[in-house]
C-alpha cells in the first residue's frame, strides 16, 4: 500500500521535477495579487476591460489621474513573464521614488499583462509553445475550425518536434547541435533525410500534421498601422480582437499620456526604428495573397506594381465603380504611409539609443544579443504613428549571441573591398577573388569571369558589391546564427538543460518516428534568476526617460509701467525637459493640441494689445520657449490671472499685482 502510494505522489508531482524554473514565476493571479499587495493611498488596481477568453485586464495607476501620465505597458506577447515581472519590480521602485519626494508631477498607467489570454500556458501540462491567442480560426482553409491541434503523443509533459526518415525528405540534422533540424541545402551537396513536424497526428486525415491549432491571432500584429491584411495571424481586420479593442479604448481615454513605455519582446533602443521606406507607391512592388489574385486571375507568385494592381482592380469592376488609388490598395495589403519614423523624430530616439547602450554597459548587462525590431500592426507602431507620443520598446531577455573568436583575414574583406577602387578591384587576381566569394557559398552561376566584365563595364562597383555580400550573409547566416546561439545558451547557461532528447514513437500514422527537440520556451522565457538582474537596466533606463519628459513652465516675467496707466506684460512658455512637447509625427498626423494660455481681467480693465486666449502650438525640445506680450490698462483693480492648461502639463496660476509696479 505504501509503495502504490508513493508512487502517485512521484506522478502528481512529476511536472514540477520536469520544469523547476516554472515555480519562481508567478501565474496570472498570482502576479495580479502582488500588485494589489503594493496598495496605498495614492495606487488604484482597477479592471479596465476584457480579453477575447473574458480575462480581467487590469491597470495599476500611480498617483492622481489627472497629473501628466507615463504608460508602462508589459507582456503584449502573453507569454513573456519576464516582461511581467519586470513591470512589478519597476511599480515597485516608482513607489520608493515617489516616497523619497520624487516624480511630484506625474501619474503612472501600469498594464502588467496586456495579453492575459497566453500568459498562464506556461504553467499547463503538456507546455505547447503557443504566441497566438484561442480566437477560433480555420488556419488551413477546410471550413473547419481548430480541428487539428498538436498532441503529447510520448506524454514526457511537452509538445516538441517529430523527424520521420523519408526519401523526398527536405530536412537534415544539424550536426554542431543535434537536437534541431535544418533544411537540407542542395548547393552544399546536402540531401533531405526527414520529414519534420509538430508533435502529434493528423486530426483531419487531410495529410498534414497540427496546421490547424486552437486559435488564433497574434494580438501585437492586431492594431492598425501598418496592419497586414494578409497575414492570418494578423487576425480578419485591425483591431478585431476584444483585447486590442480594450487597450486601445483605456489608452483613448487618457490623453494626458505624455510617453510610452513598452516591456516585452520588442526592442527598438538596441534596433532603431526604420527609416526611408518608399513613399513612391505606385512603383512599390507587392505580392497578392493567394485567395485574392485567385479572385482576380492574376499570378499570386509574381510580384505587381501597386500601379500595376489599381489598373487591374479598376478595369475589374470590383470597386462598384468607386475608383480604387494607389492608397488603397497599399493600406488593405499594410504597406501604406505613414511607414517611416520623422526625420526629427529619429534624431531623438537615436541620442536615446545611444544612452540606452551607454547605462547598459555602465551596469554591465550585455546587450550582444539578437532582438526583434518594431513589428508592423503593434502597440509600439500604434502609439507613435497614429497618437504622435514618443515610445520606447525594451526587453527584459532574449538570446545572447554566441561567443565566437574572430579569425585574422589576410585576403579580401568586405571592410577592404569597400574602400576599393574600380582600378583596384580588377588589379586583384582571379585566385583572390575566388578565396574570397567562396566564403559566402554563392550560387555557380555568380562566378569571377562574370563579376570582373560587371565591374569593368561600371554596372558594378566595389562599394556596391559590399553591400551586397553584406545583406547576402545576414539572410543566409540568420538561422545559422539563430542555432548556434541556442546551442551556446543551452549548453554554457543552462547545462545541457532545455532539450528532449530524441526517442523512438510507434506513429499511428507515420509509422516509426522520432519525438524530441527544443523544450517549448527556452529561446523565449529566461531562468527566473535572469528577471531581476536584467531588470536594473529597464528600471534605471525608465527613471532616466521619465526626467526627461516635457515640462513646461512660465519664466521671464517682466512687467512694465508705460504712459497714462498702460502696462506691458511679458513672459515666456517654455520647455525645461529634454524632449519636445509634442513630437513631429503628431504634427503631421493632427493628433496635437495646443497649450492655452489664458488671461484674466478685472471688470474694468482694458486689453489694448494681445489675446486673451493665445494657443501655443509648437513647443520643442529643451530650451524651446514661446513669448507671450500684453498691452493692458488694469483700471482700478489692478490685478490680473495668468492660467496655463493642457491635459500633459500640471496646470499652472499666475497672479500679478500692477498695482505695485512702478
Amino acid at each position: 500500500m505504501k509503495k502504490i502510494t508513493v508512487i502517485f505522489l512521484i506522478i502528481l508531482l512529476m511536472p514540477f521535477f520536469v520544469n523547476a524554473q516554472k515555480s519562481d514565476y508567478k501565474n496570472y493571479r498570482e502576479l495580479i495579487s502582488a500588485f494589489k499587495s503594493l496598495s496605498s493611498s495614492y495606487t488604484k488596481l482597477k479592471v479596465i476591460g476584457k480579453s477575447d477568453s473574458g480575462k480581467n485586464i487590469y491597470a495599476f495607476i500611480v498617483g492622481k489621474e489627472n497629473l501628466p501620465a507615463v504608460f508602462i505597458g508589459a507582456n503584449i506577447s502573453g507569454y513573456d513573464l519576464a516582461a511581467s515581472e519586470a513591470a512589478l519590480i519597476l511599480s515597485k521602485d516608482i513607489l520608493s521614488k515617489i516616497k523619497n519626494g520624487e516624480y511630484k508631477d506625474k501619474s503612472f498607467i501600469i498594464i502588467p499583462v496586456m495579453n492575459p489570454d497566453l500568459y498562464d500556458i506556461y504553467f499547463k501540462k503538456p507546455l505547447e509553445k503557443r504566441v497566438k491567442n484561442f480566437t477560433p480560426k480555420d488556419d488551413d482553409g477546410d471550413g473547419l475550425i481548430d480541428e487539428d491541434p498538436p498532441e503529447d503523443l510520448n506524454h514526457d509533459g511537452y509538445i516538441t518536434m517529430m523527424r520521420v526518415k523519408a526519401v523526398d525528405g527536405n530536412y537534415v540534422e544539424d550536426k554542431s547541435f543535434p537536437y534541431l533540424l535544418k533544411k537540407a541545402n542542395p548547393i552544399k551537396e546536402e540531401r533531405g533525410v526527414y520529414k519534420y513536424y509538430t508533435e502529434g497526428i493528423d486530426n483531419d486525415g487531410d495529410g498534414k500534421y497540427n496546421e490547424d491549432s486552437k486559435g488564433g491571432v497574434i494580438i501585437n500584429n492586431n492594431f492598425p498601422v501598418l496592419f497586414k491584411y494578409y497575414k492570418k495571424s494578423s487576425g480578419l481586420y485591425p483591431v478585431s480582437q476584444k483585447t486590442t479593442k480594450t487597450l486601445m479604448t483605456f489608452v483613448l481615454k487618457h490623453k494626458n499620456i505624455e510617453l510610452a513605455y513598452i516591456i516585452d519582446r520588442t526592442n527598438n533602443m538596441i534596433k532603431l526604428p526604420e527609416m526611408g521606406r518608399s513613399s513612391k507607391l505606385g512603383d512599390m512592388p507587392v505580392k497578392v495573397p493567394e485567395r485574392f489574385g485567385k479572385f482576380l486571375g492574376i499570378d499570386t507568385k509574381k510580384k505587381y506594381k501597386i500601379s500595376e494592381l489599381v489598373k487591374i482592380l479598376n478595369e475589374s469592376g470590383v470597386g462598384g465603380g468607386m475608383k480604387i488609388t494607389p492608397q488603397m490598395v497599399a493600406s488593405f495589403l499594410g504597406v501604406a504611409p505613414p511607414a517611416s519614423i520623422d526625420p526629427k523624430d529619429y534624431s531623438y530616439y537615436k541620442e536615446l539609443s545611444k544612452q540606452y547602450k551607454d547605462l547598459a554597459k555602465k551596469e554591465k548587462i550585455s546587450i550582444d544579443r539578437k532582438v526583434k525590431g518594431e513589428e508592423d500592426g503593434s502597440i509600439v507602431k500604434w502609439f507613435y504613428f497614429n497618437l504622435g507620443i514618443p515610445t520606447i520598446a525594451v526587453d527584459v531577455w532574449s538570446l545572447p549571441k554566441a561567443k565566437s573568436e574572430k579569425k585574422q583575414n589576410k585576403g579580401l574583406t568586405i571592410e577592404k573591398l569597400k574602400k576599393m577602387s574600380k582600378d583596384d578591384f580588377l588589379k586583384l587576381k582571379d585566385s583572390e577573388i575566388e578565396s574570397f566569394m567562396k566564403g559566402f557559398r554563392m550560387p555557380p552561376s555568380f562566378n569571377v569571369k562574370m563579376i570582373r566584365k560587371m565591374v569593368e563595364s561600371g554596372r558594378l562597383t566595389p562599394l556596391k558589391m559590399a553591400s551586397f555580400l553584406e545583406k547576402y550573409q545576414k539572410r543566409s547566416e540568420g538561422k545559422k546564427s539563430l542555432n548556434k546561439d541556442l546551442k551556446s545558451y543551452i549548453e554554457n547557461e543552462l547545462k545541457g538543460k532545455g532539450v528532449v532528447k530524441w526517442q523512438r514513437f510507434n506513429h499511428p500514422q507515420l509509422g516509426e518516428v522520432e519525438i524530441g527537440g527544443i523544450v517549448p520556451f527556452t529561446d523565449e522565457i529566461p531562468p527566473y534568476n535572469k528577471v531581476e538582474e536584467n531588470s536594473k537596466l529597464v528600471t534605471n533606463f525608465f527613471d532616466m526617460l521619465v526626467k526627461k519628459t516635457p515640462s513646461v513652465k512660465l519664466e521671464g516675467l517682466k512687467v512694465k509701467r508705460e504712459n497714462s496707466g498702460v502696462y506691458r506684460v511679458n513672459f515666456y512658455i517654455v520647455n525645461e525637459g529634454y524632449l519636445p512637447f509634442y513630437l513631429n509625427m503628431a504634427k503631421r498626423n493632427k493628433y496635437s493640441m495646443p497649450i492655452l494660455v489664458k488671461l484674466i481681467l478685472p471688470k474694468d480693465a482694458i486689453l489694448i494689445e494681445g489675446k486673451k486666449l493665445v494657443k501655443i502650438n509648437d513647443l520643442g525640445g529643451i530650451g524651446s520657449a514661446k513669448k507671450v506680450s500684453y498691452l493692458i490698462y488694469p483700471g482700478k483693480n489692478k490685478k490680473i490671472k495668468i492660467k496655463i492648461h493642457h491635459e500633459k502639463i500640471v496646470d499652472m496660476e499666475k497672479s500679478i499685482n500692477l498695482g505695485g509696479v512702478k
